[in-house]
């Protein structure tokens, strides 16, 4: 068995939240983790997130836009999980349209997902009931997830997708939105949109009601991942294990078997073939704005203790610096003293 673990957000130890990251990473002891990078040798690359290491390893073009919209959207359709109209077309233009809330903070418009104060299924359709009264023609919303919603560019706005280039809703949590906006040749038209989108969400009835209970405001969305479903993606691995859905989208682009993580390692392997290259994805670990969060999530991840983890090369953890790959070494190797997870953090990736 090879198996490829991804792992964004692991070892946020560049840029610049690496001090605090070096600080909480160095309260905790993580004996799985410290035990697997242990055995490994490291080698860096330059950084990827998450979504584009995703779909480059599957033969996406370098730099492209990532067709995130599509893909996520055939997922949800996939589990029974979509709206009527949203599992009809693969062939149309779809982004992701994440729910957000802009906080002002002197100069900048910092961006807060949803994931982070949480959005109900019915305020969910209630705001998407509103944007598509007033879009009607230029653009089709559907909540598939409350906390993750798409958008399919109707034929009155097509001629504006093209060329469109857009950030990650992962690349803009907690940063300043105006240099990641929407850019390309129609990039002033999609700016237009959103100011018309943000002013409509702020005359919200959910809105008020939110900020009466002292919720912040969805007073935006995230417009990424513009782009069809795309139909020459070929991926290395035969299975693909994770929540996200865009990689449950890739795995049922590439005609993959997708499965859905298990509580640990020993049950993951316990349900894989000995043969062939599997791809586990643990995502857990990405709010890396929020430490609190991660150094939950960094102690849930230690759950995955391998076992017999020579079977397993190389985990890889891409993020917005770099990335730190990791591959099983020698039995001699493997028998060094662990490093402590604040080492690991200090010279890993985001």
């Amino acid at each position: 068995m090879h198996c490829t673990l991804l792992i964004p957000g692991l070892l946020p130890a560049h840029g610049p939240l690496a001090e605090e990251a070096a600080r909480v990473a160095a309260e905790l002891r993580l004996p799985a983790l410290e035990r697997l990078l242990a055995r490994g040798r490291r080698s860096e690359q330059a950084g990827l997130g998450m979504e584009r290491w995703l779909l480059e390893a599957c033969g996406a073009e370098e730099d492209a836009e990532l067709p995130a919209g599509a893909l996520s959207r055939r997922a949800d359709a996939l589990t029974g999980a979509t709206h009527a109209g949203a599992a009809s077309d693969d062939t149309a233009v779809w982004m992701r349209a994440d729910p957000v809330h802009l906080r002002l903070n002197r100069d900048q418009l910092l961006l807060i997902p949803a994931s982070m104060f949480g959005v109900q299924r019915a305020e969910a359709e209630r705001l998407v009931e509103a944007l598509n009264r007033h879009f009607a023609g230029q653009l089709s919303f559907f909540p598939l997830h409350p906390e993750r919603w798409c958008v399919r560019v109707e034929a009155g706005l097509a001629d504006a997708a093209g060329g469109l280039r857009t950030h990650t809703l992962a690349e803009t949590a907690g940063r300043d939105v105006n240099p990641r906006l929407p850019a390309g040749p129609q990039a002033m038209r999609w700016h237009r949109l959103l100011n018309e989108l943000q002013m409509l969400l702020h005359a919200e009835a959910v809105n008020d009601e939110r900020e009466a209970r002292g919720e912040p405001a969805v007073n935006s969305v995230w417009l990424w991942g513009a782009g069809a479903l795309p139909a020459n993606l070929a991926a290395p691995w035969q299975t693909i294990t994770a929540e996200d859905a865009l990689a449950r989208g890739l795995a049922q682009a590439c005609g993959l078997r997708h499965r859905e993580p298990p509580a640990d390692a020993r049950q993951w392997l316990e349900r894989m073939p000995e043969a062939g290259r599997h791809l586990l994805v643990l995502d857990a670990l990405r709010a890396r704005w929020r430490w609190a969060t991660w150094k939950s999530g960094a102690r849930d991840w230690n759950r995955w203790s391998w076992p017999g983890s020579r079977r397993c090369s190389p985990p890889c953890n891409p993020g917005a610096w770099a990335c730190s790959r990791w591959r099983p070494a020698t039995k001699r190797r493997a028998s060094r003293s662990r490093p402590r997870a604040a080492t690991c953090a200090a010279s890993g990736a985001a």
